[in-house]
């Protein structure tokens, strides 16, 4: 066990200081497809579990409440959502001339959820002890995993350039929800109110 989380720490450090090293020692694992599922079933196992501890712990809002979403059901959408992040970047990469693999793009996907819980974790320390920082925290957090994801996107495609990846996640994004709102407004399902 000690030696598991040694190595997780290191390759934790590896990634944070340099996405694309990090992408390339995740990479370099070469683990199984089936372990590459298996790992995504426990990182969504644990962001539920955190999710749902947050929610006790500080009456905060979760984010699958308004779906109506049990755990298991969240943990049904966190996955598919996971996925779909993975074919995404897989299909989109391969639209520009890269040269990466599904079952790379969801094992990266699941590491960069791997980091994203432990950065919760820290923001939940963050938020115990400076609870004024807490907010900055998050914006800083969320700045962190797009920084990874054009880092791992980069590597996994063999492309050069970060900024036009990073172009290329934003102009993705705002796609998929204006697909997914329109989608959702042909179904009749309103945005909820704030």
């Amino acid at each position: 066990m000690d030696r598991a989380l040694r190595a997780f720490s290191e390759l934790l450090r590896a990634t944070l200081a340099d996405p694309r090293d990090g992408a390339r020692r995740v990479l370099a694992l070469r683990l199984p497809v089936s372990t590459r599922w298996q790992a995504l079933a426990v990182v969504v196992a644990l962001s539920v579990l955190f999710s749902q501890l947050t929610v006790r712990l500080f009456g905060a809002e979760d984010a699958l409440a308004g779906l109506g979403a049990s755990p298991l059901a969240a943990a049904a959408i966190l996955g598919g959502l996971t996925v779909a992040m993975a074919g995404a970047i897989h299909a989109v990469g391969r639209a520009f001339g890269g040269r990466g693999r599904f079952e790379d793009a969801l094992i990266l996907v699941v590491w960069l959820h791997a980091v994203g819980f432990v950065l919760q974790l820290a923001q939940l320390a963050i938020l115990l002890i400076l609870p004024p920082l807490a907010q900055l925290v998050v914006l800083a957090g969320i700045a962190l995993l797009f920084w990874l994801l054009t880092g791992f996107v980069a590597e996994l495609h063999g492309f050069v350039s970060r900024v036009q990846v990073f172009v290329m996640i934003l102009v993705t994004l705002l796609a998929l929800s204006f697909a997914l709102a329109l989608v959702l407004g042909m179904l009749g399902i309103a945005p909820p109110e704030v």
